[in-house]
């Protein structure tokens, strides 16, 4: 059974700016030849970046680069989670609940679509939850207890 999970520390990151000192604080080097023409060493190897990707220092101090849209998909500014506008059990199977808060019955069982175009399945209990910039998530009736 896939089940959900999410990051449990907190990084650290910079947006990269190609200014002298963010190049010299993370060791990073210069080489046009390449499509992404600024390098960063990482555990895996050197990881190509560009102005405007994101700097990120990981629990054991090691930096690796992250497109900025990949980044800002990923990741929150402490302090600045999303807030819950609106949260509905999901207990029946009912077409009118259904339309309501944006789920859909397919053959093999009923789902919405994430922010990511991604389906997520349903099951009698789970929350919808609905932030405030629109993205939905699924959350069980089990952990959504724990939450509150």
């Amino acid at each position: 059974m896939i089940k959900t999970y999410k990051k449990v520390t907190t990084i650290q990151a910079e947006q990269f700016d190609n200014s002298r000192e963010m190049a010299e604080k993370y060791h990073v080097d210069y080489d046009g030849a390449y499509i992404l023409p600024f390098r960063i060493e990482t555990p895996d190897g050197w990881l190509g970046m560009k102005i405007g990707d994101w700097i990120v220092t990981g629990v054991n101090g090691n930096h690796w680069p992250i497109a900025d849209d990949i980044f800002k998909k990923t990741y929150v500014e402490v302090g600045n989670d999303k807030k819950i506008v609106k949260a509905v059990q999901f207990d029946s199977w009912d077409e009118e609940m259904m339309s309501r808060i944006g789920v859909y019955a397919y053959d093999y069982g009923i789902y919405l679509i994430n922010i990511n175009g991604l389906q997520v399945f349903l099951s009698q209990g789970d929350w919808i939850v609905t932030y405030q910039d629109g993205s939905q998530f699924v959350i069980p009736d089990e952990d959504w207890k724990t939450k509150k």
